[in-house]
């Protein structure tokens, strides 16, 4: 069996890229980036999918994203080829040039299939497993070096609570503090909420997730590098700004113990308001 399945290859390899170009161009142009490097035609396709998306997913808060996450394989490998982005920008990071535009064409070669749910070959799902952790690890290993610690400690490349509201890795870049999420999101005593979390570390250590809700509750764990935790909303949760905290910690013995807490490489904050059961 591959790494990972096509689906989640194909969703890895696009988030890397977007992680990249979002550090990248931001160094190189400023927060305003996008309104320099892409169309204003190709911003409001963007645009258009991420409505008709807010449209369709009713119950979703599309929180935590941008036009940038609507952006197809082929638009963002256009982006990075175009005005000389690539010699100076990317080849350091991404390798030789012939090599990375032929991962990237196998990458837009299966996308249709996938994307319509026909089965790939056994050698076609091991080959995009492969790409899609090459093109991962490379962006980690240049985000990891803009992070004075980031070639040591593990990091959060994104947390997605099943309302939408989420925190990515290029949202902070001093994870030894606490990152917060703050949400604008209304909860009732019972609800049950999903915490999508994926991470990576540069020396390959197995990772763990620990779930913890104010005031303190049971402590909930799971292990690897894309795991589910749940959160069902108790009684003592009540009140106007309750918090779930998220840490990711590894299995070794040295951790950078985000303000003091032991054990932990990162935490991030999710606050809710938290009503009384319905009568």
């Amino acid at each position: 069996m591959p790494a990972m399945d096509p689906d989640t290859s194909l969703t890895t390899a696009e988030q890397a890229l977007r992680d990249l170009l979002r550090a990248v161009m931001y160094k190189q142009y400023g927060a305003g980036w996008m309104d320099t490097v892409v169309t204003p035609a190709l911003r409001e396709q963007w645009k258009d999918v991420r409505e008709q998306e807010a449209r369709q997913r009713v119950g979703h808060t599309l929180g935590g994203v941008t036009d940038l996450s609507y952006a197809f394989l082929g638009d963002l490998v256009k982006i990075i080829q175009q005005r000389g982005h690539w010699k100076q920008l990317f080849q350091p990071i991404l390798g030789p040039r012939e090599e990375a535009f032929a991962l990237f064409n196998i990458l837009q070669t299966v996308r249709r299939p996938v994307d319509h749910a026909r089965p790939l070959l056994p050698f076609e799902e091991d080959l995009i497993s492969g790409i899609a952790g090459r093109i991962r690890n490379q962006v980690t290993i240049y985000l990891s070096e803009q992070d004075p610690d980031g070639d040591y400690y593990p990091r959060v490349e994104r947390i997605e609570d099943s309302f939408g509201n989420s925190f990515t890795y290029s949202d902070s870049t001093d994870f030894a503090i606490p990152q917060n999420v703050q949400t604008k999101t209304t909860l009732r005593v019972g609800d049950t909420i999903m915490f999508r979390c994926e991470g990576t570390d540069p020396q390959g250590r197995a990772l763990s997730w620990n779930l913890m809700q104010t005031p303190p509750g049971d402590l909930i764990e799971s292990k690897g590098s894309r795991v589910d935790v749940s959160w069902t909303v108790r009684a003592a949760d009540t009140g106007p700004k309750k918090w779930v905290l998220v840490k990711l910690t590894h299995e070794g013995p040295y951790h950078r113990n985000v303000q003091g807490t032991p054990n932990a490489d990162a935490i991030v904050l999710f606050y809710y308001r938290v009503l009384p059961p319905s009568s």
